[in-house]
């Protein structure tokens, strides 16, 4: 085994490792936070303040697209308010409506992150991952995927990683091919 594929192999299992241990973290922290919350439901006297646990909520489960939920709350004088209010913006909340949706929202994260943790395991994810890098890349790095222009450039980048990883499956040095190709451009 050549340096080159002991530290590919060193780095692939690093990474691995890390994708592997933050979603364990973030499955744990989802799931204690979901039931500090029940406990929070449940008693009406506690030894800690729910509020505190909002901002790293709210940055878990934003994993799990936002929900709305209709309420009608009544004003006094005969009047009704009505409208719409984003689940988690209401956490925490003992209102039963709110409380029932804030509940499956935090158990939709848990699942997703149960669900991450598998795929650190699973190999075809992994080939996958290894064959669609640049879409993962541009996905990673917040780019809007579903846009004509972007679909375009995945392509075009999927492409050229296609041709790099077949060149180099085949022996060739691409650093040669580079000179051929670009001679002007890359300094000596």
């Amino acid at each position: 085994m050549s340096f080159d594929l002991v530290s590919c192999i060193l780095i692939f299992f690093g990474i691995i490792c890390i994708v592997l241990l933050t979603n364990l973290y973030k499955w744990y922290r989802t799931n204690k936070i979901c039931n500090l919350y029940v406990e929070w439901l449940a008693k009406s006297k506690i030894t800690f303040n729910i509020h505190h646990y909002k901002s790293e909520i709210l940055s878990l489960v934003a994993v799990v697209p936002p929900k709305m939920i209709a309420y009608s709350q009544p004003l006094g004088y005969g009047q009704i308010a009505n409208g719409q209010a984003y689940v988690m913006d209401q956490f925490p909340s003992r209102r039963e409506d709110f409380a029932s949706a804030i509940l499956q929202t935090m158990e939709e994260a848990i699942g997703y992150y149960k669900f991450q943790v598998r795929q650190c395991i699973n190999p075809i994810y992994w080939i996958e991952s290894f064959v669609w890098l640049p879409k993962r890349l541009t996905t990673f790095l917040g780019l809007n995927s579903e846009l004509k222009a972007m679909k375009l450039v995945n392509l075009f980048f999927q492409l050229i990683y296609w041709s790099i990883l077949l060149l180099k499956f085949f022996g060739y040095d691409l650093i040669p091919i580079l000179h051929h190709v670009l001679p002007e451009y890359i300094a000596t």
